[in-house]
């Protein structure tokens, strides 16, 4: 688990490398990803560079936000006795830009959007993100990558 400082190209791409790491990281609001492309198997083969990104995702315009691959509501309590609702949105086969040293588009992530609701549905703070990339990612659930947040921090 890391900061936002974590989620640079840099810091991932050298976690990427580890074969059993799975590193979960906070991500500014303001930054920008890409669906995986998936080309129609319909569609001819086109010569030249192959298409490795496909729809803009960018935290900060839900109107480029697809459906999310699953969403989960955990109920939670706080010491106070309040009820709150953590609501769990996640993308699956992400992408960011890569660099010459780092060749990110090998590397999809699963994009995870938490949001902490009270009784009324009001937003208690503003929704955080988090990347979940390693190749064994799919071994944890959203609830799973969640509670390792909610332990660390």
């Amino acid at each position: 688990m890391a900061d936002s400082d974590y989620s640079q190209k840099d810091f991932i791409g050298e976690q990427v490398k580890h074969e059993d790491v799975v590193t979960i990281t906070r991500v500014r609001s303001d930054r920008v990803f890409y669906r995986q492309f998936i080309r129609d198997p319909n569609q001819a083969k086109t010569s030249g560079h192959p298409r490795w990104y496909g729809d803009k995702f960018d935290l900060k315009d839900d109107q480029t936000w697809t459906e999310p691959d699953e969403v989960h509501h955990v109920p939670f309590t706080t010491k106070k006795g309040r009820q709150l609702t953590v609501t769990i949105s996640g993308w699956k086969q992400m992408l960011m830009r890569g660099t010459k040293n780092y060749k990110m588009n090998n590397h999809p992530f699963t994009l995870l959007q938490i949001v902490v609701r009270d009784q009324e549905r009001n937003s208690i703070w503003k929704p955080m993100w988090l990347i979940v990339i390693g190749s064994r990612r799919d071994e944890l659930s959203l609830v799973d990558c969640y509670q390792v947040l909610s332990t660390t921090l």
